[in-house]
């Protein structure tokens, strides 16, 4: 009885030795056919980064960044507080800002910064030429606004945060819309390009009237902006200019002191094939 179980176990041992080594050869074929299959990745495939200009002698000025140029719109000393009602005409004309421009821009670009008087939600109306809307917001409906979305858009601003945003002309900017257009759309943001409601587009002359308004959140403006600064650099090889408009001087006489009389003929010339 020992001797056929001892026979067996020796079967059993060899039958396991010979699985084993079926499956190793199984195995090693198998890698051997998936390696012939497939190719190894070198174990580099990103290039060092050469220095073109290292052996020129004037590659030094090609490198260099363009310097930015500022225009100030509005000063802590102009005292620039909000009126109970910006959008009406004639307050509306005495305190927006007029930024003449001119030329081609790679960078155009309106830092806002100001204080609110208590720590409640409070939004940014902001308004260039004919396009108006609120800030990073939101609309619950056609006179409200949605608070905790506007909120995650960084949209709603308070005393302890400011007002600090930097509008970037030629980008797309996300904006509540406005009464009218919810009322006729539907749409509770809009995408909007401010660059495009400059007119005539750049490089032609041009002058735009641009108004920043906090307000609180039941309807009513309040702030003060502290600065509104304009930041530019010229495209490549090109030339561009700013100038702040003074409140009462004549669209011509800014630009013909500020960018010469050819492009104040040019700009009338434009402005009376527009009426």
């Amino acid at each position: 009885m020992n001797n056929k179980l001892l026979e067996a176990g020796k079967h059993l041992i060899l039958l396991v030795i010979t699985i084993l080594v079926a499956s190793s050869s199984i195995i090693y074929i198998y890698n051997f056919y998936k390696e012939s299959q497939s190719g190894k990745e070198p174990i580099s495939t990103i290039p060092p980064i050469i220095d073109e200009c290292s052996d020129a002698i004037n590659c030094s000025q090609n490198n260099e960044v363009a310097p930015t140029s500022k225009i100030s719109l509005i000063t802590p000393r102009d005292n620039y507080k909000i009126p109970s009602n910006p959008y009406d005409q004639a307050i509306y004309k005495s305190i927006s800002k007029r930024l003449a421009l001119i030329g081609d821009f790679e960078i155009a670009k309106i830092i806002v910064k100001g204080n609110l008087p208590t720590n409640d939600p409070h939004f940014v109306s902001l308004n260039l030429n004919s396009v108006s809307g609120i800030y990073n917001a939101a609309r619950n409906s056609s006179d409200s606004l949605d608070i905790p979305l506007s909120d995650a858009s960084l949209g709603v601003f308070t005393k302890t945060s400011g007002i600090n945003i930097i509008l970037d002309l030629l980008s797309k900017t996300s904006l509540a819309t406005t009464k009218e257009e919810f009322l006729s759309t539907r749409e509770t943001t809009k995408l909007t390009r401010f660059w495009y409601s400059i007119k005539p587009e750049p490089p032609a002359p041009n002058i735009s009237r641009i108004l920043v308004a906090p307000f609180n959140k039941d309807g009513l403006y309040a702030g003060v902006i502290e600065s509104m600064t304009f930041e530019f650099i010229c495209k490549k090889g090109a030339t561009c200019d700013a100038a702040l408009c003074p409140e009462n001087e004549l669209a011509t006489a800014c630009i013909k002191n500020k960018f010469g009389e050819k492009a104040s003929k040019e700009w009338l010339n434009w402005f009376n094939a527009n009426k």
